[in-house]
């Protein structure tokens, strides 16, 4: 006679759920790394320290404006490494991390400024 025990069933979902993020790992790896989801976060942190640090309405329409043109400048360095064949086309799906590298180090350029502009 069978009787299932507790660590049978834990292995078994233990292995269902290894299974099943692997699945979505091989589905979204090139977009969504844990080091993607990680500068994400970063991002997200830094631009929000540098919009909520800005005093008035126009440094922190400022400090938007150029967080955003960094990571648009960072998306098309990112999507140019993609392109060509050979030794130009070495890094294929890096428009979007290298856009949100740019997009953190403007921010927290922005905060610097922030913290170092006159009151």
């Amino acid at each position: 006679m069978f009787t299932p025990s507790i660590k049978g069933a834990q292995n078994i979902c233990y292995s269902m759920l290894l299974s099943h993020v692997q699945s979505l790992r091989l589905n979204l790896s090139p977009l969504w790394s844990l080091m993607t989801l990680l500068w994400l976060a970063t991002l997200i942190l830094a631009s929000g320290f540098a919009f909520a640090g800005a005093e008035g309405l126009k440094a922190k329409v400022l400090n938007l404006l150029i967080t955003f043109a960094c990571m648009s400048l960072g998306y098309g360095i990112g999507y140019a490494a993609g392109l060509g064949s050979k030794n130009l086309g070495r890094v294929p799906h890096a428009a979007l991390p290298i856009s949100m590298m740019f997009g953190i180090a403007a921010a927290l350029g922005c905060v610097w400024l922030n913290t170092t502009r006159d009151k």
